[in-house]
């Protein structure tokens, strides 16, 4: 995954999000998907992200475990829903916070 340089992501090869999935609901999508393999603490204001997310999760009523993981389907769900209804947001502020150029690859 590059986001505004490189950032390592336990998978076997560099993730980027090109053309159509670099919008706010792919980058969120990649996020929740990918999530414990994410390398956090090596983004720029990932702890800012994490905590964006973390507070609309619960907001959804999903529950986040001690060691800060979630159900990712139930997550997915949620967020397809609320983005639909456009009752959520948090998306379009994680997107401008990770990709500040909007830049049309991440």
């Amino acid at each position: 995954m590059v986001i505004e340089g490189s950032v390592d992501v336990r998978v076997p090869n560099q993730v980027g999000l090109e053309e159509d999935s670099a919008t706010p609901e792919g980058l969120i999508s990649f996020i929740i998907m990918y999530f414990s393999d994410i390398f956090w603490q090596q983004i720029p204001r990932g702890e800012s992200v994490l905590q964006l997310l973390y507070e609309e999760i619960r907001r959804f009523g999903i529950e986040i475990d001690e060691s800060g993981h979630f159900d990712t389907t139930q997550v997915l769900k949620a967020f397809d829903r609320e983005i639909s209804l456009g009752t959520s947001k948090v998306h379009n502020k994680i997107y401008k916070i990770l990709n500040p150029s909007n830049s049309t690859t991440i």
